[in-house]
């Protein structure tokens, strides 16, 4: 297009205005921080009701269909992005698995990664669950160390360099580590892997979010600012078992700090397994669809 400009119209100087648009994109106006953040609480409320539906013997078709539900009845455009509903080691570990087609099995974790398109804005929200509503001991561990170190880096967010703030986080998490109860070699040195990860300096949190679910971050020179919109979603992870942590909160700055945007919705162990004890959708349909007869044709 830019050539054809040129040819058409030699008079003209033809620039490039992506790095202007870029930039007036990484920072929402309050208008796009509160579509973002209703997106955001549309994901979760979906989240929590395909945790309500989840089963051994269910899809994960039926618990993006669940979720589905809850986007468009609260006036969601549909998805934001192709939901990530997976079970098992096999599914989880491919980071954009998008059959959504397996079984549920007793025993596996589902990570179900999903939000809506409202009125053009979406959001990126993660949780991992039980398919039989209740963590193992050794789900426990791996899931219960991986929030602890997430929660270090939610409370450490805020305006300025990201820097030393990741550099804060690294403090956290050494002294989480320090007092963690492991009872698991392989979990702590995923553990460990995954704090070593936080030594570095660093110069971003994630991924921004907005217009696309991969938006434009604004974050290259390492500094935040005051209506930037991002996710985290760092992963813990034993490869040789295919055994993968990973949870993402979408993040607002804010002048003195940060709004958690999905603040709310079950992340400790409890919290998801009480949710999980409740009567979801799936449970509502109980009967077979009847036989339709064809009279008098």
């Amino acid at each position: 297009m830019s050539e054809l400009l040129r040819k058409r119209f030699p008079q003209t100087e033809v620039k490039d205005l992506t790095p202007i648009l870029d930039e007036l994109r990484s920072v929402k106006t309050p208008r796009e921080i509160a579509l973002i953040r209703r997106a955001s609480q549309l994901a979760g409320l979906g989240l929590i009701e395909a945790m309500k539906s989840t089963r051994p013997g269910v899809y994960e078709y039926q618990l993006d269909a669940a979720a589905r539900y809850v986007f468009l009845v609260n006036g969601a455009r549909l998805d934001g992005y192709r939901s990530i509903t997976a079970s098992g080691t096999d599914t989880i570990n491919n980071m954009h698995y998008f059959r959504n087609n397996a079984q549920l099995k007793s025993g596996d974790l589902v990570l179900m990664d999903y939000a809506p398109d409202y009125k053009y804005y979406t959001s990126d929200v993660t949780r991992m669950f039980p398919a039989n509503g209740k963590f193992s001991p050794r789900q426990r561990e791996m899931y219960g160390i991986y929030v602890k170190l997430y929660q270090a880096i939610l409370t450490s967010i805020g305006p300025g360099p990201v820097a030393p703030r990741r550099a804060e986080v690294f403090k956290k998490m050494t002294a989480i580590m320090a007092s963690f109860p492991f009872t698991d070699e392989k979990i702590k040195a995923a553990a460990a892997r995954f704090v070593a990860g936080y030594e570095r300096p660093g110069t971003s949190w994630g991924h921004g979010v907005g217009m696309e679910v991969h938006d434009v971050a604004g974050d290259r020179d390492g500094v935040m600012r005051a209506g930037m919109v991002f996710t985290i979603e760092p992963a813990l992870t034993i490869p040789e078992e295919r055994v993968y942590i990973r949870l993402e909160d979408p993040i607002v700055i804010t002048a003195t700090g940060m709004e958690h945007l999905s603040a709310g919705l079950p992340m400790e162990i409890d919290d998801v397994e009480r949710a999980m004890k409740e009567p979801g959708l799936a449970d509502l349909w109980k009967g077979t669809l009847p036989a339709l007869e064809k009279k008098g044709r």
